[in-house]
């Protein structure tokens, strides 16, 4: 729970001061999306290579799909966040959850069990967030496999 701590500065500063393209998205998600469509934001290089981000902004550009990847923020959270039935029914499946230390809002294993009762594996991992396949994909895939092998034994 220290994650969490103090819960008013998490929760204001995350969501409020660092979620504006989500808000953008969830109300004017056409106009976030030809605005990436048309000329992606620079300066990530300092991160990801060149060749690694051409590639990913072409699969948006090429396809023309920047503003329907969008959408999902417009219809899931525009909406609200629990005002959807499914929302609030549980999954039984077995289920394996990996939580990065960049997202947003840490989600603690205890939060997690509430929606997803088998949940078999939870990880906390020592670096990434909101996109952490495309930030550390060797990791996100080590607790992947972590993942199948306690699913294997069951």
């Amino acid at each position: 729970m220290e994650m969490l701590y103090p819960f008013k500065e998490k929760v204001f500063y995350s969501l409020m001061r660092e979620s504006g393209y989500m808000q953008i998205q969830c109300t004017k998600s056409d106009t976030m999306g030809c605005a990436l469509n048309d000329s992606p934001d620079g300066g990530l290089e300092r991160k990801f290579s060149l060749d690694d981000l051409l590639t990913n902004v072409m699969l948006y550009w090429t396809a023309g799909s920047i503003v329907s990847s969008q959408y999902f923020y417009k219809e899931k959270l525009g909406q609200g966040w629990m005002t959807q039935k499914h929302e609030q029914m549980k999954v039984y499946m077995p289920t394996g959850f990996s939580a990065f230390p960049s997202e947003l809002i840490h989600t603690p294993e205890k939060w997690i069990r509430l929606k997803y009762p088998k949940l078999i594996s939870y990880s906390y991992m020592a670096r990434g967030g909101n996109f952490a396949a495309f930030e550390d994909l060797d990791l996100l895939t080590q607790d992947i496999h972590k993942f199948l092998s306690v699913l294997e034994r069951q």
